[in-house]
């Protein structure tokens, strides 16, 4: 329909309207599990997979022990309501994680929908692996019945196709932030169809001092790492990638256990992990010093360029869209969960925490009502993904419900 739309997988799949017609699989159907599971095996022993953390901790997610796993859970709280696949789903992949649209495709296909994904055209190494390998998956005739109703593509900005695509689904998944969000929106769907929309999300680390100071030198090193693997992964870009560490505890004593966090974190921070550019350099700058024209800060020196560090006196005014990623980490400290209320608003996906009892959280929770945060996850889990996700159940969404009443 468009010369510039171009067909990434399977090989010789065409946008035609047979695609959108063809009949659905069955919610949790074997044959997508098994796809799946080999796609998992086919990841985790390859070589060439194993220089990105991110493509590993993927293929793990994809183990059919976890998936199983993950249905069963689905099943037992559908009870016996009748749950089928919604129909057509809709993809439209960020640029700044151009795998994690993976795992909403895989669990759209586990429901038994028909897929349609568009690629980023900023793709890098690691997703034109995993798209030879899915290539080569998709080619075995017996998983024909999933290659039939799958298409990746791409395409340049081009009006007429989206609102063809948007005009046949019935889910649209918009990954990307908010002026993707904006654009995408603005493109019609069926009056029966749903948008799932990703926008731009901040996320946090929330520090319990004392319980850090109590820990031992190993367990300081491990939760150090952890904390590095949440924010370095994907240039601190990601959504869920920690922007602002909220200390919690006694002033003194987050004093002392910053300068101790900090100076694990210079000593345990790989160059190469890290990947500062000249950019992300001169973007941190740029970024610290429009923080100070508008609100009150402390620009705190540190040992090299790989970690930025700005020390905010109010939380209130913070801009959350004022961040470039690459190693920049605004620093806060309270007394309480609930000095943080005023600052919360829908901006906020994930809190990484540690040093907090979950039946705090619970409480937190239940007092304040929060108006927004999505998750609280322990720190070095904020980049897991899950089949909830910004407040989304995905395989509720994926499915529609049938209610049959004796």
């Amino acid at each position: 329909m468009n010369r510039k739309l171009s067909v990434v997988l399977p090989s010789g799949g065409q946008l035609t309207e047979y695609f959108f017609s063809q009949s659905l699989l069955s919610v949790a159907n074997d044959l997508s599990i098994e796809f799946i599971s080999q796609l998992s095996k086919e990841i985790l022993r390859s070589p060439e997979f194993r220089p990105y953390p991110e493509l590993m901790a993927m293929g793990f997610w994809m183990r059919k022990h976890h998936i199983e796993e993950i249905l069963n859970k689905h099943i037992s709280e559908s009870g016996d309501k009748i749950r089928l696949p919604r129909g057509v789903v809709f993809h439209i992949a960020p640029s700044n994680v151009d795998t994690i649209f993976v795992y909403s495709w895989l669990l759209s296909m586990l429901m038994g929908n028909i897929n349609i994904v568009r690629l980023s055209s900023k793709g890098g190494i690691q997703i034109n692996l995993l798209l030879k390998l899915l290539n080569n998956l998709l080619k075995k005739s017996k998983y024909k019945d999933i290659a039939s109703r799958q298409l990746l593509i791409t395409y340049e900005r081009d009006s007429k196709v989206t609102s063809y695509l948007s005009a046949h689904c019935d889910t649209r998944v918009i990954w990307g932030g908010d002026d993707t969000v904006n654009t995408i929106r603005k493109f019609p769907i069926p009056p029966a169809a749903t948008d799932l929309v990703f926008p731009d999300k901040f996320s946090i680390s929330l520090i319990g001092v004392s319980k850090f100071e109590n820990l031992d030198e190993n367990s300081k090193i491990k939760l150090v790492k952890s904390f590095i693997n949440d924010a370095f992964w994907f240039g601190q870009m990601a959504c869920s990638s920690p922007r602002l560490i909220l200390w919690l505890g006694n002033s003194e004593l987050i004093e002392e256990t910053k300068k101790d966090f900090w100076a694990r974190v210079d000593d345990l921070l790989d160059v190469d992990f890290a990947k500062i550019s000249t950019a992300d350099i001169v973007n941190k700058l740029v970024t610290s010093h429009s923080l100070a024209i508008n609100s009150n800060i402390n620009i705190i020196k540190t040992k090299n360029n790989l970690v930025n560090r700005i020390n905010l006196y109010s939380l209130e005014k913070m801009d959350t869209n004022l961040h470039c990623g690459g190693g920049l980490f605004y620093e806060f400290s309270i007394e309480q969960l609930g000095d943080m209320i005023p600052f919360v608003s829908r901006k906020i996906q994930t809190i990484g925490y540690f040093g907090v009892m979950e039946e705090e959280i619970k409480q937190f929770i239940t007092e304040h009502t929060p108006k927004g945060i999505d998750r609280f996850v322990p720190i070095g889990e904020a980049l897991d993904f899950s089949p909830i996700w910004d407040g989304y159940n995905f395989l509720y969404e994926f499915t529609r419900t049938v209610d049959v009443k004796s």
